[in-house]
C-alpha cells in the first residue's frame, strides 16, 4: 500500500467506507425496515377507517348526509270499479215534441171527449194538456211515433176542478198491446212517467174504466223527447 510522505499507509477516506460492502449491506436493511414501518402505517390507518362507526363516517362526508334515502315506489292502487249512470239520469234531450201538436191516428171515447186544453194538476197549471173524462168503458188515444224517440214523459193526475174526486188508472202502451208503464191516480196525487219509447211504432195513452164517475183526466205537459 503506498504511503504519505513515506509514512504509514494512510486510512481510506470516509466516503470510500460507506461505500465498502458492509455499508451498503447496512443501507439496504436501513430501506427495507423504513418501507415495513411505511406499510404497517398505512394498514392501521385503514383498519381505524373501518372500524369507525357509520355516524363518524357521516360527520367526515357531509354529502352522504345530505344524499335523499333511497326508498321503493309505492306500490299501485287497485283500480276503482266507477258505477256508470243509468241511461234515463244522464240523458239530455235534443228535441222535444208535444202530442198536442201531433194529429192522434186513433181516439175512442164512448162518452166526454178527448181534448187539447190547459189544465191544472195539484196546483200546477199546465198550459199543454191533453184531457178526458172517463164513465163505464177503455178510453185511450194513439199516436204513431216511428221509432224516433227516446223517452215518452207527461205528468198524469186528475184535474183540480174535477167534479167527482175518484180516481182512475192510467196506462201508456205499444202497438203490441204490451204495457210499458201504469199508474193509479188520485186527486192530488199524479204520476210522473219517463218511459222509454225507442222501439214503439204507435203510441196508446189508455185510461181503464172505473164507473161512470164525472172526473178529468189530465196528461199534463205530454211530450217525446229525443
Amino acid at each position: 500500500m503506498p504511503t504519505v510522505d513515506g509514512g504509514s499507509p494512510s486510512k481510506p477516506s470516509v466516503v470510500k467506507r460507506l461505500l465498502d460492502d458492509r455499508s451498503v449491506a447496512f443501507w439496504q436493511v436501513a430501506s427495507g425496515a423504513c418501507a415495513v414501518i411505511t406499510l404497517i402505517a398505512a394498514c392501521s390507518t385503514w383498519g381505524w377507517t373501518r372500524l369507525r362507526s357509520p355516524e363518524d363516517q357521516v360527520k367526515d362526508n357531509p354529502t352522504a348526509e345530505s344524499a335523499p334515502a333511497m326508498t321503493s315506489p309505492p306500490s299501485p292502487k287497485p283500480p276503482t270499479t266507477q258505477a256508470e249512470p243509468s241511461t234515463q239520469s244522464s240523458f239530455v234531450a235534443r228535441e222535444t215534441k208535444y202530442l198536442t201538436t201531433l194529429e192522434p191516428v186513433k181516439e175512442y171515447s164512448w162518452w166526454g171527449k178527448w181534448a187539447d186544453a190547459p189544465a191544472t194538476v195539484n196546483d200546477v197549471a199546465y198550459k199543454r194538456a191533453i184531457t178526458t173524462s172517463t164513465c163505464g168503458y177503455d178510453l185511450y188515444r194513439e199516436y204513431l211515433v216511428k221509432r224516433q224517440y227516446k223517452y215518452f214523459r207527461a205528468d198524469v193526475g186528475i184535474a183540480d176542478d174535477t167534479e167527482d174526486a175518484f180516481e182512475a188508472e192510467v196506462h201508456v202502451v205499444d202497438e203490441q198491446g204490451m204495457v210499458l208503464e201504469r199508474a193509479t191516480i188520485r186527486p192530488g196525487a199524479p204520476a210522473s212517467f219517463d218511459v222509454p219509447v225507442d222501439e214503439v211504432l204507435r203510441l196508446k195513452l189508455l185510461v181503464k174504466e172505473g164507473g161512470c164517475w164525472t172526473r178529468t183526466v189530465v196528461w199534463g205537459d205530454a211530450r217525446l223527447v229525443r
